[in-house]
Protein backbone atom coordinates (compact mmCIF):
# COMPACT_ATOMS: atom_id res chain seq x y z
CA UNK A 1 0.00 0.00 0.00
CA UNK A 2 1.42 3.25 -0.76
CA UNK A 3 1.93 5.66 1.85
CA UNK A 4 0.45 8.61 -0.17
CA UNK A 5 -1.79 8.39 -2.96
CA UNK A 6 -3.25 11.39 -4.77
CA UNK A 7 -6.38 10.95 -7.03
CA UNK A 8 -7.94 13.48 -9.38
CA UNK A 9 -6.28 16.65 -7.47
CA UNK A 10 -7.71 20.05 -8.87
CA UNK A 11 -6.64 23.34 -7.29
CA UNK A 12 -7.53 26.77 -8.18
CA UNK A 13 -6.29 30.43 -7.60
CA UNK A 14 -8.98 32.38 -9.07
CA UNK A 15 -9.62 31.36 -12.53
CA UNK A 16 -5.71 30.34 -12.62
CA UNK A 17 -6.14 26.13 -12.51
CA UNK A 18 -2.68 25.25 -11.32
CA UNK A 19 -3.08 21.27 -10.43
CA UNK A 20 -5.08 19.73 -13.33
CA UNK A 21 -6.34 16.17 -12.47
CA UNK A 22 -2.87 15.19 -10.71
CA UNK A 23 -2.40 11.23 -9.90
CA UNK A 24 0.29 10.03 -7.77
CA UNK A 25 1.21 7.25 -5.54
CA UNK A 26 4.62 6.83 -3.47
CA UNK A 27 6.09 4.40 -1.64
CA UNK A 28 7.62 4.38 1.65
CA UNK A 29 11.24 4.98 1.24
CA UNK A 30 10.56 5.93 -2.60
CA UNK A 31 11.94 9.07 -3.29
CA UNK A 32 10.83 11.17 -5.79
CA UNK A 33 11.25 14.24 -8.28
CA UNK A 34 8.55 16.57 -9.43
CA UNK A 35 9.89 18.43 -11.89
CA UNK A 36 8.56 21.58 -14.22
CA UNK A 37 8.47 25.06 -14.86
CA UNK A 38 8.57 28.15 -12.27
CA UNK A 39 4.39 28.83 -11.52
CA UNK A 40 3.20 25.12 -12.59
CA UNK A 41 2.49 24.02 -9.10
CA UNK A 42 5.29 22.19 -7.71
CA UNK A 43 5.44 23.50 -4.04
CA UNK A 44 1.28 23.80 -4.57
CA UNK A 45 0.70 20.38 -4.80
CA UNK A 46 3.49 19.71 -1.81
CA UNK A 47 1.96 21.95 0.28
CA UNK A 48 -1.59 20.14 -0.28
CA UNK A 49 0.15 16.87 0.50
CA UNK A 50 1.12 18.73 3.29
CA UNK A 51 -2.39 20.20 4.36
CA UNK A 52 -0.80 23.90 4.33
CA UNK A 53 -3.38 24.45 1.22
CA UNK A 54 -6.72 23.36 0.32
CA UNK A 55 -7.69 22.00 -2.98
CA UNK A 56 -10.83 21.89 -5.06
CA UNK A 57 -11.30 18.61 -5.85
CA UNK A 58 -9.54 15.29 -5.85
CA UNK A 59 -8.21 13.45 -2.86
CA UNK A 60 -5.12 12.04 -0.62
CA UNK A 61 -4.75 9.18 1.04
CA UNK A 62 -1.85 8.80 3.61
CA UNK A 63 -1.10 5.32 5.22
CA UNK A 64 -4.23 4.34 3.18
CA UNK A 65 -6.34 6.69 4.98
CA UNK A 66 -8.56 9.30 3.12
CA UNK A 67 -7.77 12.82 4.30
CA UNK A 68 -10.54 15.23 3.99
CA UNK A 69 -9.44 18.64 2.52
CA UNK A 70 -8.53 21.21 5.33
CA UNK A 71 -10.35 19.08 8.47
CA UNK A 72 -9.06 18.18 11.66
CA UNK A 73 -7.69 15.01 10.45
CA UNK A 74 -5.61 16.80 8.05
CA UNK A 75 -3.96 19.03 10.39
CA UNK A 76 -3.22 16.32 12.85
CA UNK A 77 -1.49 14.26 9.62
CA UNK A 78 0.60 17.02 8.49
CA UNK A 79 2.04 17.59 12.02
CA UNK A 80 3.82 14.43 11.04
CA UNK A 81 5.27 15.80 7.88
CA UNK A 82 7.94 17.80 7.97
CA UNK A 83 8.57 20.66 4.78
CA UNK A 84 12.06 21.85 3.80
CA UNK A 85 11.61 25.57 2.19
CA UNK A 86 13.26 26.75 -0.46
CA UNK A 87 13.65 29.93 1.18
CA UNK A 88 14.87 28.23 3.94
CA UNK A 89 12.82 29.91 6.42
CA UNK A 90 15.15 30.08 9.39
CA UNK A 91 14.32 32.57 12.31
CA UNK A 92 17.67 34.68 12.17
CA UNK A 93 17.46 35.38 15.84
CA UNK A 94 17.74 31.56 16.97
CA UNK A 95 21.01 29.27 16.70
CA UNK A 96 20.50 26.09 14.07
CA UNK A 97 19.76 23.56 16.74
CA UNK A 98 16.63 26.11 18.24
CA UNK A 99 15.42 26.36 14.77
CA UNK A 100 15.39 22.40 13.88
CA UNK A 101 14.30 21.98 17.44
CA UNK A 102 11.20 24.12 17.16
CA UNK A 103 8.49 22.52 15.37
CA UNK A 104 8.91 19.13 17.31
CA UNK A 105 8.78 21.27 20.78
CA UNK A 106 5.94 23.83 19.83
CA UNK A 107 3.87 21.14 17.25
CA UNK A 108 4.57 17.89 18.75
CA UNK A 109 5.03 18.83 22.20
CA UNK A 110 7.67 16.83 22.96
CA UNK A 111 10.28 17.52 25.92
CA UNK A 112 13.43 20.02 25.36
CA UNK A 113 15.60 17.35 26.05
CA UNK A 114 14.08 14.68 23.57
CA UNK A 115 13.63 17.86 21.09
CA UNK A 116 17.50 18.80 21.81
CA UNK A 117 18.76 14.99 20.90
CA UNK A 118 16.51 14.61 17.69
CA UNK A 119 18.10 18.18 17.00
CA UNK A 120 21.55 17.28 16.94
CA UNK A 121 20.93 13.96 15.41
CA UNK A 122 19.02 15.72 12.32
CA UNK A 123 21.73 18.04 11.92
CA UNK A 124 24.98 15.50 12.16
CA UNK A 125 23.01 13.74 9.41
CA UNK A 126 23.09 16.62 6.99
CA UNK A 127 26.52 17.60 7.85
CA UNK A 128 25.64 20.49 10.39
CA UNK A 129 29.10 19.89 12.30
CA UNK A 130 28.43 23.28 13.94
CA UNK A 131 25.10 23.15 15.30
CA UNK A 132 25.51 25.66 18.07
CA UNK A 133 24.47 28.86 15.78
CA UNK A 134 23.82 30.38 12.46
CA UNK A 135 28.13 31.03 11.92
CA UNK A 136 29.28 32.88 8.39
CA UNK A 137 29.69 30.68 5.94
CA UNK A 138 27.63 28.30 7.60
CA UNK A 139 25.29 26.70 4.67
CA UNK A 140 21.79 27.73 5.78
CA UNK A 141 20.47 24.57 3.38
CA UNK A 142 21.75 21.86 5.90
CA UNK A 143 19.86 23.41 9.17
CA UNK A 144 16.53 23.61 7.17
CA UNK A 145 16.93 20.37 6.02
CA UNK A 146 17.66 19.22 9.31
CA UNK A 147 14.48 21.05 10.36
CA UNK A 148 12.42 19.28 7.77
CA UNK A 149 13.44 15.31 8.78
CA UNK A 150 12.01 16.18 12.17
CA UNK A 151 8.49 16.23 12.42
CA UNK A 152 8.08 12.42 11.70
CA UNK A 153 6.94 10.04 9.37
CA UNK A 154 7.91 11.84 5.79
CA UNK A 155 8.82 14.90 4.20
CA UNK A 156 8.52 16.83 1.73
CA UNK A 157 10.76 19.66 -0.06
CA UNK A 158 10.91 22.29 -2.58
CA UNK A 159 13.07 22.25 -5.13
CA UNK A 160 16.90 22.98 -3.37
CA UNK A 161 20.31 21.11 -3.55
CA UNK A 162 22.64 20.57 -0.57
Amino acid sequence: MPLITINQMQKYYGDNHVLKGVDLDIDMGEVISIIGRSGSGKSTLLRCINGLEGYQEGSIKLGGMTITNRDSQAREISRSIGMVFQNFNLFPHMTALENVMLAPRRVLKKSQAECRELAQRMLEKVGARRPSGLLPGQPLRRPTAARGHCPGAGHVAESFTL
